[in-house]
Formats: C-alpha cells, structure tokens, sequence
C-alpha cells in the first residue's frame, strides 16, 4: 500500500472515532446502542494500529532494520474487551 492510501484510513478511523466519542458525551443511550457505538470506536482504533504497524514496517524497510515485532499476518490480538 502507498503511504497516501494508509494515512486516508488513519484519517477515516479517527472520524468514527470522534464522531462516536462526541455522541456518546451529548447524551444518553440504550445500552445495545452504547455497544455498538464503544465496539465501533475499539476496531477503527486497532485499524490504526495496524495502519501504524504499515508505516513503521515501510519506515524500516527503507531504514535497512528489521523488526522482529512486526505483527505481519494481521491478526487482531486478543483482548478482555471483546467478547
């Protein structure tokens, strides 16, 4: 992937990330909808990360370094939040 084409993605995850953050102070809502909303924020924030990962991966192939920590197969890592 080009660079231009991670930082579109970076860009639209913060916008759901905002967007849902700014609904979610302004009032209240039914917890089924307060889920979808906080589960929505959780993916477009490890789609950043993943995002990241790309650059830092392009950073350090063009660097000569190798990173050994690079998460290459994509997977989203496990977590207590997610059912």
């Amino acid at each position: 992937e080009d660079l231009y084409s991670i930082i579109c993605d970076i860009n639209n995850s913060l916008t759901v990330i905002v967007g849902f953050s700014e609904l979610i102070l302004r009032r209240d809502y039914k917890s089924n909808e307060k889920d979808y909303m906080i589960r929505e924020i959780f993916q477009q924030a490890i789609s950043i990360s993943h995002s990241v990962t790309k650059i830092t991966s392009g950073a350090n192939t063009i660097s000569g370094n190798i990173d050994i920590r690079n998460n290459s197969n994509n997977q989203v890592p496990n977590s207590k939040f997610i059912n």
